[in-house]
């Protein structure tokens, strides 16, 4: 993602990290998780070298996440998985839906059982794995307000801007640009639980980001501007992959270098 967000070629980086162009490819396989060369090819591709090679080994992970108010469902997505996520005030019983996954039964499932009131869909961004429940969660919840970023139209939702706020029930709820990955990405900023929580989309990834190789310097920026200057007990639902924690991705995360002790 760096390579392709920076435009450097497999030639240019293997000259740049003076390494051979099969141990380039190798490494990019992860046939070869060589310490020496990941540090390399990080400090050419401005990425943080410890933090690349404890990525290679894959020898983190973060840490378990429970928090009432706040449920995470894991759809299948070709060979991986999408979330979307059930955020509710415990006290009130309303809440929001945050993207839609691949496969809502179960998120709709639960809100019957738990008897949350849905209020609002907030779509982080319009991408077919985010959106492809639209219809029968409309379909469940007529009702619902449905918003996204005004860049991108989906039809039945409304077009917001960043720094739009909302409550729902005892939630306040406030949006961030973090577009990059795509062209009007949305973070959604939600207080009232017992921990902020910031559901980021494709923006930012436990250890990684989302791919942005038209606009990665973009999606750099305001990842470091609108999700990591976050409190560090913020609790980041990423749209793939488990949810980590501004403090957790300021030490692992090694696209974000300085942040590294």
């Amino acid at each position: 993602k760096a390579q392709k967000g920076l435009k450097i070629s497999d030639v240019e980086l293997c000259n740049r990290a003076n390494i051979d162009e099969q141990v380039l490819r190798q490494t990019k396989s992860a046939s070869l998780v060589d310490p020496e060369i990941i540090r390399k090819i990080a400090l050419v591709l401005e990425l943080a070298p410890d933090a690349l090679v404890v990525s290679a080994k894959k020898a983190w992970k973060p840490k378990k996440i429970e928090l009432e108010g706040l449920r995470q469902y894991v759809s299948k997505f070709g060979d991986m998985g999408v979330n979307s996520y059930l955020i509710w005030d415990p006290k009130t019983h309303e809440g929001v839906i945050a993207d839609t996954g691949m496969d809502a039964t179960e998120m709709i499932k639960a809100i019957g059982e738990l008897k949350i009131k849905p209020k609002m869909l907030l779509l982080t961004h319009s991408h077919s794995d985010h959106i492809a429940e639209l219809d029968k969660i409309r379909k469940a919840f007529p009702d619902l307000r449905i918003v996204i970023d005004k860049k991108e139209i989906v039809s039945g939702a409304e077009g917001i801007e960043a720094e739009f706020a909302f409550n729902v029930g005892g939630l306040t709820i406030t949006t961030r640009k973090t577009s990059g990955h795509s062209p009007g990405g949305l973070t959604y900023v939600i207080e009232g639980l017992e921990r902020p929580v910031a559901v980021v989309g494709d923006s930012l990834f436990a250890g990684s980001m989302g791919g942005a190789a038209l606009a990665y310097e973009d999606a750099l920026t305001n990842n470091r501007q609108q999700i990591l200057s976050l409190p560090d007990e913020t609790v980041l639902c990423p749209g793939h992959g488990p949810m980590t924690t501004v403090e957790e991705e300021k030490e692992h995360n090694p696209f974000f270098p300085e942040f590294k002790k």
